[in-house]
């Protein structure tokens, strides 16, 4: 896309995770290049993105800053080699950029093993989706110095303004970016064109990640929005037409969360389980319990169930 002094070019690459790839966007700017996201650390990965930057800065001038919109694994994963490599700043929310090192560094994981052992998950299963944090904790080395973005605080990149919007849901303090002159917002996870983002009840999150995404949801419509750039997928045109579409979604999920627990007593991972099946794989189990919790906290907090403590685990019940 070429808008003016703007130019954002989409570059789809490989990430070992269900999804497959995931996007990252080289933004071209009068005074010089950023990158938003840099996808997950593989050789051929590396390669394919370097040979992109080269190409591209040739246009658009050197590249001058990394943006994170959040701190998952598909987005941050090469930040790190990247700063070292080219000697530029990392910048993110101030939410992700502590989340970027509490979930990824020395300390990450101490606590998520009883969450998920209190919300019903199998040890057998615990036991594969900790191998697999393990793992990422390895390839994502070395972690970014992140500086921090200030929401409301416009952000000067080259001679042109972007607006940080936090849209948390997805994860805490999401951060999608705006060029209000050209309606061009890069969007990150917040938004995807066909299926619809994991929005999770982590350990570390807000009290009610589905309705901050909700909100978010509304913060973004008030924008001037011709094209949105997501994180895996094409590029959205309806913008609108899109949050309407995820809205129904939730209703839809959450109608089917809360009659799973028509007479019974069910822990996440069980009523996870009934909506998503059992043959994912270690991320696939995370995410679907996380989302389940997401919905059965909302319904929770709405007084539409209530949760007791049954043994180790706690189970929703309808009130």
């Amino acid at each position: 896309m070429r808008d003016a002094d703007l130019t954002i070019r989409r570059i789809t690459l490989p990430v070992p995770f269900p999804l497959k790839t995931a996007n990252v966007y080289l933004v071209g700017t009068p005074g010089g290049t950023i990158l938003v996201d840099t996808a997950f650390y593989t050789p051929d990965a590396w390669e394919r993105l370097r040979t992109e930057v080269i190409t591209f800065t040739a246009d658009c001038g050197p590249l001058r800053a990394i943006v994170l919109t959040h701190h998952h694994p598909d987005h941050v994963g090469m930040a790190g080699r990247l700063q070292e490599y080219y000697e530029i700043p990392v910048l993110a929310s101030p939410g992700e950029a502590k989340l970027i090192a509490q979930v990824w560094g020395p300390c990450a994981g101490r606590h998520d093993t009883e969450f998920y052992r209190l919300h019903g998950m199998p040890a057998i299963v615990l036991d594969t989706v900790t191998r697999e944090h393990e793992g990422l904790l390895l390839a994502l080395a070395p972690l970014p110095r992140v500086e921090v973005i200030i929401a409301g605080r416009p952000l000067a990149f080259g001679g042109l303004e972007f607006a940080p919007v936090i849209t948390p849901g997805h994860s805490p303090a999401h951060l999608c970016l705006w060029h209000a002159a050209s309606g061009s917002l890069l969007v990150g996870d917040h938004l995807l064109p066909r299926i619809t983002p994991n929005i999770g009840w982590d350990p570390y999150s807000g009290s009610d990640p589905l309705d901050d995404f909700l909100a978010a949801l509304g913060e973004v419509e008030r924008l001037f929005v011709q094209k949105a750039y997501p994180g895996h997928g094409l590029p959205i045109d309806d913008v609108s037409a899109r949050i309407t579409e995820l809205r129904v979604h939730h209703a839809e999920r959450l109608h089917a969360t809360r009659a799973l627990l028509d007479g019974d007593a069910l822990t996440g991972y069980q009523v996870a389980e009934r909506l998503f099946g059992a043959d994912l794989s270690p991320q696939e189990v995370r995410f679907a319990v996380v989302e389940t919790l997401a919905h059965l906290e909302y319904l929770r907090r709405r007084g539409d169930i209530a949760t007791e403590r049954r043994g180790r685990h706690v189970v929703y019940r309808v009130r």
